[in-house]
């Protein structure tokens, strides 16, 4: 196996640290979403053959198709939704928390769900995953072939969505009242890129896990690669709570502008 860490710099020259996920942590999760796929495919094989036996087609033809046919698309989509709908967390993935994001650290795109997960039908080869588990196990990175192709990377650290962090609003159902720091953070939301708010979401999620001194350094040099965008009379305010403007902003773009 290569290294269990990975370290990744954003644009802003923040540095956030991953665990990535082994053999094992993997292995559970497959087996997981295996069950899910394969209790999916019996139900859509009787399905189909039903359908067949309805119709009147031949039982062997109508059966090698289904199972044929089913099999491969049915395991391919099973994947790519389960990945691409739930920001690389498959049921099995989020059971054993961890998930699939690009080698940058950003969240995967629905394009390297759809080569990574296309691609299983290589790693499976000749079976039981053998390429697969064999490229795991020699690269640094604990890649399978679809993950090469698709330039991701599997991490234990799961990573809050934006709705994860979002106000929840008051035990009334009524919305929490905003903030000083959600009102200038409304002012200039709309020159921030979904890119670095999605590195406020990976700072707001780590840190709790980094040293005071460490979250305040990350904090600070965020804060200054994006107050240069909101009015400068705001600034004193802003300054005075890093941390606190950058939670006030990611939830202001969730609210005004939704998920990237």
């Amino acid at each position: 196996m290569g290294d269990d860490q990975v370290t990744i710099e954003t644009p802003e020259h923040v540095q956030f640290s991953y665990e990535l996920a082994g053999l094992g942590s993997r292995g559970l999760a497959s087996f997981v979403d295996h069950l899910l796929f394969g209790t999916g495919f019996v139900v859509l094989t009787v399905a189909l053959a039903l359908l067949g036996t309805a119709l009147d087609l031949p039982d062997v033809t109508w059966i090698g198709w289904a199972l044929g046919a089913s099999f491969v698309l049915f395991y391919v989509l099973y994947f790519i939704l389960a990945e691409g709908l739930t920001g690389g967390r498959s049921p099995g993935k989020r059971l054993v928390g961890i998930r699939v994001i690009r080698d940058d650290g950003t969240a995967a795109t629905a394009l390297d769900m759809v080569v990574r997960n296309a691609l299983r039908l290589v790693d499976m080869l000749p079976a039981f995953y053998s390429v697969g588990l064999i490229a795991m196990l020699v690269h640094r990175r604990s890649k399978r072939v679809g993950d090469m192709a698709a330039r991701t990377i599997v991490v234990k650290e799961r990573l809050l969505e934006l709705s994860d962090i979002a106000p929840t609003g008051s035990s009334s159902g009524e919305p929490l009242p905003p903030s000083p720091l959600h009102s200038i953070a409304r002012l200039g939301v709309r020159r921030v890129t979904a890119e670095e708010v999605r590195t406020i979401q990976r700072y707001l999620e780590r840190r709790h896990e980094l040293e005071a001194p460490r979250a305040a350094e990350i904090a600070g040099r965020l804060f200054q690669s994006l107050a240069p965008r909101f009015p400068a009379e705001h600034q004193q305010a802003i300054q005075g709570d890093p941390e606190g403007f950058l939670q006030a902003l990611a939830e202001v773009y969730m609210a005004e502008i939704g998920r990237f």
